[in-house]
């Protein structure tokens, strides 16, 4: 996997909801939590740490929880969902690489 890739839900999310909150009274402090927490997950995976995708996936978690508290906006749990699904399948091909370093190494 290139390097860029995990950062995706890091520009994904500062776009869509950047634009989305331009339009509306202000940005409040969960916005800036939520693009810190992606631009480490990210940061993190890029140096094959496993801390990265744990960080992805308790976001994805706190997102869910977003949804459930909110009746009116189903969409949150589906990006949620979506979000854990992609960092499940990050820290489990950096757990594979890892295993065929290792692997390699020992060879």
């Amino acid at each position: 996997m290139s390097r860029i890739i995990f950062f995706l839900p890091f520009i994904c999310y500062l776009i869509f909801m950047g634009m989305a909150t331009r339009f509306t009274f202000g940005v409040n402090f969960a916005f800036y939590i939520l693009v810190g927490a992606f631009f480490i997950s990210g940061l993190l995976l890029s140096f094959n740490k496993v801390l990265g995708g744990i960080v992805g996936i308790l976001v994805s978690i706190y997102i869910i929880d977003l949804g459930t508290q909110n009746s009116m906006h189903d969409i949150e749990i589906w990006v949620g969902a979506i979000l854990m699904i992609f960092y499940g399948v990050c820290l489990l091909h950096l757990l594979i690489k890892r295993k065929k370093e290792k692997n390699l190494q020992t060879s």
